[in-house]
């Protein structure tokens, strides 16, 4: 039996980071598990764009390795390996529909917010699945159509069954969040509701 290629091979990392991350976001008793959740997928979903962009390039890694304006390898300065390009790079040179762009575009606003900061308000925490739910089913779509091979995600967990209501007292890090939030209403107002085959967002309806 002959070797997968090497872009199917980092696509299927991709689908096991995936897993892990909605294995993460149904883990209903953990209080991190929106932001854990958060940053599982954006991992996943930049493991997802770069193997596509290997595979765009006839298999060769050095494809996604980052590159300065004298066009070598930029190298990290402690391992001397060469670095792969950033996510919103990988994003911009694979050719992906407007609505999995804006999602993305929501998940990484909210990944760095969480990998800055920490933390995540109540109303955050519930775009985290909006957005997510979204971006997890926009992968497995991707995922068939650039790599032909089945892929089953489990449904995340409604917010609904997250437990008590929390009163979260007033911070710092409220007005940067309420501009995120802001933010985030705005790249829904940019959906193409022409496109139905893409999500930037599901609609969270949990009832008893």
């Amino acid at each position: 039996m002959s070797r997968p290629a090497r872009s199917l091979i980092i696509a299927r990392r991709a689908l096991a980071a995936l897993l892990a991350a909605v294995e993460m976001g149904n883990k209903i008793l953990i209080p991190y598990r929106e932001e854990t959740f958060c940053l599982q997928l954006l991992n996943s979903w930049e493991i997802l764009l770069k193997a596509r962009i290997v595979q765009q390039n006839r298999n060769r890694l050095e494809s996604i390795f980052e590159k300065a304006s004298n066009g070598r390898f930029v190298r990290d300065s402690h391992t001397q390996e060469p670095r792969t390009i950033k996510f919103v790079e990988a994003l911009k040179r694979v050719g992906v529909r407007e609505n999995v762009r804006t999602n993305l575009l929501g998940v990484n606003a909210m990944r760095n917010n969480v990998a800055h900061l920490g933390v995540l308000s109540a109303e955050l925490r519930e775009n985290v699945l909006r957005y997510g739910g979204a971006a997890v089913v926009n992968f497995a779509k991707l995922y068939q159509e650039w790599f032909h091979e089945p892929v089953e995600v489990p449904y995340l967990v409604p917010i609904a069954f997250v437990g008590k209501a929390e009163v979260i007292a007033p911070n710092r890090s409220d007005v940067r969040q309420r501009q995120l939030l802001n933010y985030l209403s705005q790249l829904v107002g940019s959906t193409d509701i022409k496109d139905k085959s893409y999500a930037v967002t599901l609609h969270l309806n949990a009832s008893i």
